[in-house]
């Protein structure tokens, strides 16, 4: 009987061991493990994460920048800090892009003197301002409506006859100028490659037969006013290509 009561006893005490040894392992998890139960960050966490950008600069927010109403007198380094380097410079003029609208201004000692821009629907936002900065309505003007408000007008052209293939030559009408009017110039030209362009010159140039060939040739016409009225009435049912505004726009006489 004593016998059986050691051998319960001994067999007592290997199960307590065994049990505190399962609780210990329990409650101390090994490091390694806990480890690998650990995962990395999502992707998706990680994509979500804002980036920097380089700020975007729309055409349309350029444009908004440069006041095409009040840029004669501007210094052409202001105006190029905010629209950047010219394209292209041919002697004074130096040509620039907006969106898709294309214009040049003339640099007279580092400050612009004239504007030119095309009467397009490119050119349209900008145009308009031009237009209405100098009196005129605006949309897509003819000589007609410019030589209502700003005439009598004055005719001037860089040829006539014997032009060659080095440019295209171009028909004007220039008004304004005069004091009340800051002596600003407007000056509507016309590129003579179209039919009806070309058909006004041929009227021009035929009421100037008199006077003898070299006054054709020579451009002598532009040094006097004797086919104001004709040129504007040869002109008028044309569409107006290129709309220029400044000082000092007369072509020289020869």
């Amino acid at each position: 009987m004593k016998q059986v009561s050691i051998w319960l006893a001994a067999g007592a005490a290997f199960l307590t061991f065994w049990a505190g040894f399962a609780l210990h392992a329990a409650l101390t998890p090994n490091a390694p493990a806990v480890a690998l139960e650990q995962s990395p960050k999502p992707l998706a966490a990680v994509s979500a994460q804002p980036t920097a950008q380089a700020p975007a600069t729309s055409p349309e927010a350029t444009a908004k920048t440069l006041d095409f109403g009040h840029l004669l007198g501007v210094q052409i380094a202001y105006v190029e800090s905010k629209i950047g380097p010219a394209r292209e410079i041919v002697n004074s003029s130096r040509n620039y892009r907006i969106g898709t609208c294309d214009f040049s201004l003339k640099d007279e000692k580092g400050a612009v003197a004239s504007i030119t821009v095309p009467n397009t629907n490119a050119c349209a936002p900008e145009r308009d301002v031009v237009l209405k900065s100098v009196g005129l309505p605006t949309g897509k003007i003819k000589f007609s409506t410019f030589i209502k408000v700003k005439g009598p007008t004055s005719f001037q052209s860089d040829c006539l006859s014997l032009c060659g293939n080095a440019a295209d030559p171009w028909l004007y009408l220039s008004g304004g100028g005069s004091h009340s009017e800051n002596w600003i110039e407007v000056r509507m030209g016309v590129a003579q490659v179209s039919g009806a362009a070309l058909e006004a010159s041929d009227k021009i140039q035929t009421s100037m037969r008199a006077e003898g060939p070299d006054y054709v040739s020579d451009t002598k016409f532009n040094c006097d006013r004797k086919y104001d009225q004709v040129a504007e009435k040869a002109m008028a049912p044309l569409i107006v290509e290129s709309i220029e505004v400044g000082y000092d726009l007369s072509i020289k006489c020869n």
